[in-house]
């Protein structure tokens, strides 16, 4: 039998069980390294590859005099030179059910030098592959890569080639108004 204990609401009025739909921060990329390696092993992306090949549009880093390309394995291991501009990233968090802005609407935004979330300050000071910078852009920018590479939605990918596959009957990138009753509160400092 599975034991939970806690609580999911600030007040300890719902008890945390096993239907709890709990929202997830950093834990999310774990999906994408996993979304990535399921697309490497069909053959439908290379880790290695200039991400600008699967793009419509281009991500090239203004604080280097030479831009050596940004590939899936930069992405995922955080060495990209990209960085999360404080200013910018915290507008992208949802307050709330469902964002206003598609994923590709924020990097083009964020990317493109007459997008208007573009600063040098996106970027390091460092060429791709040099330097370990966390980045939750950098992240958000290779499930797009995937997305735009697979012609599959990322929501739709993960579900088909990882949660349906685990069993994993109540995970979603999205709220789903279906499952409110079984949601956890937010927790953040």
């Amino acid at each position: 039998e599975i034991q939970t204990f806690g609580f999911r609401d600030s007040a300890k009025t719902q008890a945390y069980d096993t239907l709890t739909i709990q929202p997830i921060g950093s834990v999310s990329k774990t999906f994408i390294g996993l979304a990535i390696m399921k697309a490497v092993e069909l053959g439908l992306v290379n880790l290695d590859t200039d991400i600008q090949q699967y793009l419509d549009f281009k991500v090239i880093n203004p604080n280097v005099k030479r831009n050596i390309s940004i590939s899936l394995r930069h992405l995922a291991t955080h060495t990209s030179g990209i960085k999360d501009n404080e200013k910018y990233y915290r507008q992208a968090y949802v307050q709330g059910t469902k964002s206003n802005q598609t994923l590709k609407a924020f990097l083009r935004e964020y990317f493109e030098p007459n997008g208007n979330k573009y600063s040098k300050n996106n970027f390091g000071k460092y060429q791709a592959g040099e330097e370990y910078n966390y980045s939750n852009i950098g992240a958000a920018l290779a499930a797009y890569v995937l997305e735009s590479a697979t012609k599959i939605p990322f929501e739709q990918f993960t579900q088909q080639y990882i949660f349906d596959p685990l069993g994993m009957k109540h995970t979603r990138w999205f709220y789903d108004e279906s499952l409110s009753k079984h949601y956890s509160q937010l927790f953040d400092e």
